[in-house]
C-alpha cells in the first residue's frame, strides 16, 4: 500500500528488478493480500462507506473486479493453500470484528467461524490448510490465537505477554507475530502448532513501521527475509535478512 499521494494505492514491488507498479488508485484499496498461485491480488475496497473484497491480476491488466459485496466492512482477506477458501474479518461498525470464510470459488454464502470472547483481525490460514492463526482482543489486551479449520478443537493462545500479526512460515514450524516492538517467533509441532516449543525475539520492528490492525509485514518464501511497509515520510520497504537463523 502507498498513502504518499494522499489516497491508498496497490503498487506491486519487484524486490528483484528494484522495480514497481500502480496496480489499483480506485477504489481506495487495503489490505492486500496475494491468491496462491500469484496470478491476482485480493484486497478490501472501499465504495460509498462500505469496504468489499476486490480482486486484479498481478500482472496489471484489466480492471478490479467485485470478488464479494457484503454490508459494512470487510478486511484482512487471505486465501487457503489451494485457494479454494478466503477468509476475512467482517467488522460491522469497524471498533469490532469476527471471523468470516468463504469459498471463494463457488456460489456459497460466508460462514461466521466460532468466535472467541474478542474482537477477531488478521486471520491466516496455516500452510497445510488445517488451521487458522489470528489476533483476538479479550479484556482489552491482544493476543495471537490458532484453532482448527473445520474441524473439531478450540483456539488456543500462541503468544505470552500479547501479541498481534501473526505469519505463518512455509514450513508450518513457526508463527511469527509482533509483541510490543518486537518479533517473536514462536517454534510450534507441524500439523499442531496449538503447541509451542520454543518463543524467541528475533529483532525489534523499524520504528516507523505500519502496525493500526494491519499486517504490514511478511515473511519470505524461504524464510530467510522479512519484509516491512513504513509510515508516511519517505516510503520505504525494509528488507531483514537472516531472522529466523541462530
Amino acid at each position: 500500500m502507498d498513502e504518499t499521494r494522499g489516497a491508498p494505492e496497490l503498487w506491486v514491488y519487484s524486490l528483484v528488478q528494484g522495480t514497481k507498479q500502480l496496480l489499483v488508485s480506485d477504489p481506495a484499496p487495503q489490505y492486500p493480500a496475494w491468491s496462491p498461485d500469484g496470478r491476482s491480488i485480493v484486497f478490501s475496497g472501499g465504495v460509498k462507506g462500505e469496504v468489499d473484497l476486490w480482486l486484479v491480476n498481478a500482472d496489471g491488466s484489466g480492471k478490479p473486479k467485485v470478488l464479494l459485496r457484503r454490508p459494512a466492512f470487510q478486511f484482512g482477506p487471505s486465501f487457503s493453500p489451494d485457494g479454494n477458501w478466503l477468509v476475512f474479518t467482517d467488522s460491522p461498525t469497524q471498533d469490532d470484528g469476527q471471523t468470516v470464510v468463504w469459498r471463494s470459488n463457488a456460489e456459497s454464502t460466508p460462514e461466521v467461524l466460532d468466535s472467541t470472547a474478542g474482537t477477531e483481525f488478521e486471520p491466516a490460514f496455516s500452510p497445510d490448510g488445517q488451521w487458522l492463526a489470528y489476533t483476538s482482543f479479550v479484556l482489552g489486551k491482544s493476543d495471537v490465537y490458532v484453532k482448527p479449520f473445520h474441524r473439531p478443537g478450540g483456539p488456543q493462545v500462541i503468544s505470552v505477554d500479547g501479541g498481534m500479526g501473526p505469519v505463518w512460515a512455509r514450513d508450518g514450524c513457526h508463527i511469527v507475530y509482533q509483541s510490543g516492538a518486537r518479533l517473536i517467533s514462536a517454534t510450534v509441532v507441524p500439523g499442531q502448532p496449538s503447541v509451542v516449543r520454543e518463543r524467541r525475539a528475533l529483532f525489534t520492528r523499524p520504528d516507523d513501521l505500519v502496525m493500526l490492525g494491519n499486517r504490514s509485514y511478511d515473511q519470505s518464501p524461504d524464510g530467510s527475509r522479512f519484509a516491512f511497509v513504513t509510515r508516511p515520510g519517505p516510503r520505504r520497504i525494509v528488507v531483514t535478512l537472516n531472522a529466523l537463523r541462530r
